[in-house]
C-alpha cells in the first residue's frame, strides 16, 4: 500500500464553492476550492485563457502500485459551483525524474510531484478516439451526462461518439447539491527510465 496524490482540473465559480470528494468508500477530502472565481465555459471559449487551474487536490493509501487500479470516486460540490475536469494521478516522483526531457511518456511536474496527466494516452490509452481516459462510468447525480450536442454542426462530440463517449478530457459543470461519480483508474507507479541501445 503506497500514498498516491490526485489533482483535479479545473474551474471554481463562486467565492463559496466547496466540495467533498470520497474515493473507495473514504473521504479524502472536504472543504473550499479557493482558487480564482472565473465564469463557466460558454462553450467556445475557455474561462481564462490558456491557463490551468487544478481545483481540488488529495492524497489516498492506494492497495497496489505494482498494477492499475480501479476506485470508486465521487465529487460532490457541497456550495457554490465548479467546474470537473481531468484528474491527474501521481506517477511516482523518484523513477519519473530519470526520465530526460523530451521522453517523459504522459507524465508532467505539478507542485514538485509527478503526475499522470488525464487523458486517453499513456499509461490509459493509445489516444485512439475509443481509447478510455483516467475516469470511466462517469456519471452525474446518478445519469449518464446528456450530450447537448449529436452532431458535429452542433457542437462538439466526444471521443468514443455519441453512442459510446468516453468523455476523455471533458469538464463537467456541476452546481451546489450536484455529484459527479466514477470509476477512478490508478496506474501503477511509472517504471524506471532505461536509455534506449545505441
Amino acid at each position: 500500500m503506497a500514498l498516491r496524490k490526485f489533482k483535479v482540473e479545473g474551474w471554481n465559480h463562486d467565492a463559496g464553492t466547496t466540495a467533498t470528494v470520497t474515493m473507495g468508500g473514504t473521504q479524502v477530502f472536504s472543504g473550499p476550492i479557493t482558487t480564482a472565481v472565473v465564469n463557466p465555459y460558454d462553450g467556445v471559449n475557455d474561462p481564462a485563457s490558456g491557463a490551468r487551474h487544478f481545483i481540488l487536490s488529495w492524497d489516498y493509501n492506494n492497495s497496489d502500485d505494482t498494477t492499475e487500479q480501479e476506485v470508486a470516486c465521487s465529487i460532490e460540490i457541497t456550495a457554490g459551483s465548479a467546474s470537473i475536469g481531468a484528474v491527474y494521478v501521481s506517477s511516482g516522483d523518484t523513477n519519473s525524474a530519470t526520465y530526460p526531457d523530451g521522453e517523459r511518456p504522459g507524465i508532467e511536474e505539478v507542485d514538485s510531484t509527478w503526475y499522470y496527466q488525464g487523458t486517453n494516452n499513456t499509461p490509459y490509452g493509445d489516444g485512439s478516439d475509443t481509447a478510455i481516459p483516467e475516469k470511466k462510468n462517469i456519471l452525474v447525480d446518478g445519469v449518464v451526462p446528456e450530450l447537448t450536442a449529436t452532431t458535429p454542426d452542433e457542437g462538439v462530440i466526444p471521443t468514443g461518439g455519441v453512442d459510446n463517449p468516453t468523455f476523455s478530457s471533458w469538464t463537467f459543470l456541476l452546481e451546489s447539491g450536484s455529484t459527479i461519480s466514477f470509476t477512478q483508474r490508478i496506474p501503477a507507479e511509472i517504471a524506471e527510465y532505461v536509455a534506449p541501445a545505441p
